[in-house]
């Protein structure tokens, strides 16, 4: 996956661009530039924004009555051709059907690999298969490769790994060649966890998310925040997400007299409950909720902040967030960071040193970070310097998208 070895990857998503970790896309757009063939084969239709960037040809594997019948028309051309292949995709298709609550998804999936196989990656002569691990992605993919004789592996972004546990699951990720996570804590959790009881264990690399730094220009002058100071945080209205303790924060601080405008760029689920609190706390005068922004306006919306702040948790259900992007993105515009201790967040962020960390649903200690960066001007500015040149370091998509190469092919894994 070099720029001297070019290879034909058949990337499998739910959907494009992938709305849970952009810089899933961003990874997608640099592996083509570096001379690679990507096709993209997608479940679910979108309203397609941002597929301009990526030059690859994008198949959506919509499924219908008419699907239905090529689908089993191909399926019996299958096993006149490959035989042994279809025989073992048959005994994966039982596993994952006793496995799966949803056995009629599973059909679906099986007979929507036939089709990806015999339309698109025979055909283009695909040398790899690469899918996100949303279950019915992954069961497109696995079944595809064992079809196909294809290996098959897995990007897993912390919406599958705690989100959608099942044996099912463990049974698919397993299969794979390698597989990429967000962060050594993901991968701790996905090899203790998720595959405690297997005994054939894939490769798992843990690379932190990437970002563009052409689109992250970092002024060196820094700007000395002024009251009302602007507070930001960029992230889906779930309860992982924390933003509960941040606005209890905010209100300790209103209490202190510091004046500011708190702004949440994100929808979800918990709107109606964060509109609530925001009511009850007295915060109406000082936060808005701007709902969902494209990439390049939510960077426009951080590069003119004073503070980014979130405090992610893990509810009582086990979901949680790992490293979230708009962190990252903050350091690199030179926006100071104050974040929760928790999860992937620590492998990014060295307290003290490229931001504040604080321990998880702690409005008090969360409010006194708030307002030691937004008052002490000569740590501030330490702090952004530093987190700047960590990203620039560890954390630039074109560089690590290069190393990700090179540790694959230097350790036989592709």
């Amino acid at each position: 996956m070099t720029e001297q070895d070019p290879r034909k990857i058949c990337i499998i998503l739910n959907e494009f661009p992938v709305s849970e970790e952009p810089g899933f896309s961003d990874q997608l757009e640099l592996l083509e530039q570096m001379g690679n063939f990507l096709h993209i084969i997608v479940l679910k239709k979108n309203d397609g924004s941002g597929i301009n960037r990526i030059n690859a040809d994008i198949k959506f594997l919509n499924f219908s009555a008419v699907r239905l019948l090529q689908g089993l028309g191909t399926l019996a051309l299958m096993h006149i051709i490959t035989p042994v292949n279809s025989v073992k995709a048959f005994f994966l298709l039982l596993k994952c059907l006793i496995c799966s609550r949803h056995p009629l998804t599973v059909l679906k999936n099986y007979l929507q690999a036939v089709l990806a196989v015999n339309e698109d990656i025979i055909p283009l002569e695909m040398t790899h298969i690469h899918s996100e691990a949303f279950p019915e992605t992954a069961r497109v993919a696995v079944f595809a490769s064992v079809f196909s004789g294809l290996k098959v592996s897995f990007t897993v972004l912390p919406l599958h790994l705690y989100s959608y546990k099942s044996r099912e699951t463990a049974l698919l990720l397993s299969r794979g060649n390698f597989i990429l996570t967000l962060s050594a804590y993901d991968r701790k959790h996905l090899c203790d966890e998720v595959f405690k009881n297997i005994l054939r264990k894939p490769a798992v690399v843990s690379f932190p998310p990437g970002i563009n730094l052409n689109n992250f220009t970092f002024n060196k002058k820094v700007n000395i925040p002024r009251e009302p100071f602007k507070l930001i945080t960029v992230g889906a209205l779930k309860r992982k997400k924390g933003i509960h303790t941040v606005l209890q924060a905010l209100k300790l601080l209103k209490e202190r007299g510091v004046r500011f405008s708190y702004r949440i760029i994100g929808e979800g689920e918990e709107k109606d409950n964060l509109n609530a609190l925001v009511k009850s706390l007295g915060l109406d005068d000082s936060v808005i909720f701007l709902g969902n922004f494209s990439r390049q306006k939510t960077i426009n919306e951080l590069r003119g902040s004073d503070l980014f702040v979130i405090a992610p948790e893990i509810t009582p259900d086990g979901d949680r967030d790992s490293i979230p992007l708009a962190i990252l993105e903050s350091m690199a515009l030179g926006v100071p960071v104050v974040a929760a201790r928790i999860t992937g967040i620590t492998e990014i962020i060295e307290d003290d040193e490229t931001g504040i960390l604080v321990p998880p649903s702690d409005p008090v200690k969360l409010a006194d970070a708030c307002e030691s960066m937004l008052r002490d001007m000569e740590t501030r500015e330490l702090m952004i310097v530093k987190a700047r040149l960590f990203v620039e370091g560890s954390c630039d998509l074109l560089t690590q998208t290069r190393r990700l190469s090179e540790y694959l092919q230097k350790n036989g894994i592709i």
